[in-house]
């Protein structure tokens, strides 16, 4: 249960994510030429919340087969993002300096492979019978592992690319000791 529900916090993540900020996903479904795509990556981005949640509260089979056809579908825009050279962000979380790699495209197949699992073989979480201290337990380890794994997509690229060498410069900033604070 642990890896499933960890690929579907990943995927409320993202939806978060796109809701706050559509203009990392924007460019990526301009691309796919979707229309209006400032509406439609919010659009996204709560589809992909409500079917997280839905997808663990609830854990019926279509609900599942709905997060493996998310994640199948992300397999496909990496993959056709890996092959541009262009391509700076995938806009999975919304922003713009999320790049494709073939780490992110893994975890994806990874992801859609798990809930296609659940879809053929579902595990209600009312028939867990857990305590609520096991539930405590299972609720902080499915949220780690979740922002464990939004910060190796996210933030790892960006380390990789720092430590090589290849990173664009950040914009630098003084402070100006003689400014009064308003």
């Amino acid at each position: 249960m642990g890896p499933l529900w960890i690929a579907a916090g990943v995927l409320a993540v993202s939806g978060v994510a796109k809701l706050n900020d559509p203009a990392g996903t924007a460019p990526v479904l301009q691309l796919f030429r979707i229309p209006m795509p400032h509406l439609a990556a919010r659009v996204l981005g709560a589809a992909e919340l409500l079917l997280a949640i839905a997808a663990v509260l609830i854990g019926h089979p279509l609900l599942w087969g709905g997060v493996a056809a998310a994640y199948t579908i992300f397999c496909i825009v990496v993959l056709v993002l890996l092959r541009r050279p262009d391509a700076a962000s995938c806009g999975c979380f919304g922003r713009e300096d999320t790049p494709p790699t073939i780490g992110h495209l893994l975890f994806n197949a990874i992801a859609a492979t798990l809930a296609g699992l659940a879809a053929t073989d579902p595990v209600q979480p009312t028939a867990l019978g857990w305590s609520t201290a096991e539930w405590f337990a299972a609720i902080t380890l499915v949220v780690a592992g979740s922002a464990l794994c939004v910060l190796a997509m996210t933030r790892l690229p960006r380390l990789r690319a720092i430590v090589a060498g290849t990173a664009p410069a950040v914009a630098q900033f003084t402070i100006d000791p003689h400014r009064r604070a308003t």
